[in-house]
């Protein structure tokens, strides 16, 4: 998990100064796994969870873009 407190006043990343593409990112990532935790705590008989994918190292792009 990327060490980056949740801004819940700036979900939308809009009153960022400079664009930081990796702030968003892991903004991002925060907001999954906090809306994740309210989900489960909602809907407790459903299994709620989110991950980071990591590097895929593969040709995936190479054929179909």
């Amino acid at each position: 998990m990327y060490n980056v407190k949740l801004d819940p006043d700036d979900l939308n990343s809009t009153r960022m100064g400079t664009f930081n593409g990796d702030l968003v990112y892991a903004q991002n990532k925060r907001q999954q796994v906090v809306m994740a935790e309210r989900f489960a705590e909602q809907y407790p008989s459903i299994y709620f969870a989110t991950w980071h994918p990591g590097k895929i190292f593969n040709n995936y792009f190479v054929f179909f873009s």
